[in-house]
């Protein structure tokens, strides 16, 4: 496992004892080597660009390098962390919505909603509905401040938003900037990291 990052969150968000159980995969673009960060002193893989292009492949690809140390040992076994705190968000039925919709959505289920809400058909919602959804499956992991806050850590996707962002998990853009330290809130990147505030 690797922590895949750009140096703004290598430096600032991400913390030392991190660092020091996981490597550095990091995204900086426009230059031959990335700058150094505070809990990292070296890393395995460098994403350098993400405006490449390969035959047969239509738009743009990401460029990497990667150090030797990225690639597993055959006798090595691949562990998942398990994650063991559920996240369930209300969220608010609008007209045209349907459960695979919403699913596709938080990256969940039609049949996990229609268990945790105990709908006996899928195909009838109905706007105004408040449907209880688990999240879980919708963030990379969780971390906890010095004021006991709990924040998701979200990597941004292609095509994402601070708009549809904040409205995923249900808080405002501003609370995103804040927390983020977001100079300019319409140039986010995919594969950067966000912390969305949660409690």
């Amino acid at each position: 496992m690797v922590i895949y990052s750009d140096a703004y969150n290598a430096t600032n968000v991400f913390s030392r004892s991190l660092a020091d159980q996981y490597p550095l995969w990091i995204a900086e673009y426009g230059v031959n080597e990335p700058v150094n960060t505070t809990n990292w002193n070296s890393w395995e893989g460098f994403q350098f660009s993400d405006t490449g292009t390969i035959n047969g492949i239509s738009g743009y690809v990401d460029r990497d390098r990667f150090s030797s140390a990225i690639f597993l040992n055959s006798s090595e076994t691949i562990t998942t962390p398990q994650n063991t705190t559920n996240i369930i968000i209300d969220y608010t039925v609008q007209r045209g919505d349907t459960l695979s919709g919403i699913a596709q959505r938080y990256d969940t289920t039609v049949q996990e909603i229609a268990g945790l809400n105990s709908i006996p058909n899928p195909n009838l919602i109905y706007a105004g509905q408040i449907l209880r959804i688990d999240i879980t499956n919708g963030y990379d992991y969780i971390t906890q401040d010095r004021h006991e806050t709990k924040h998701i850590i979200y990597t941004i996707k292609r095509g994402d938003t601070l708009t549809s962002i904040a409205n995923r998990y249900g808080v405002s853009i501003q609370s995103i900037v804040r927390l983020n330290n977001i100079q300019n809130p319409n140039l986010i990147y995919a594969g950067e990291t966000l912390r969305i505030n949660i409690v």
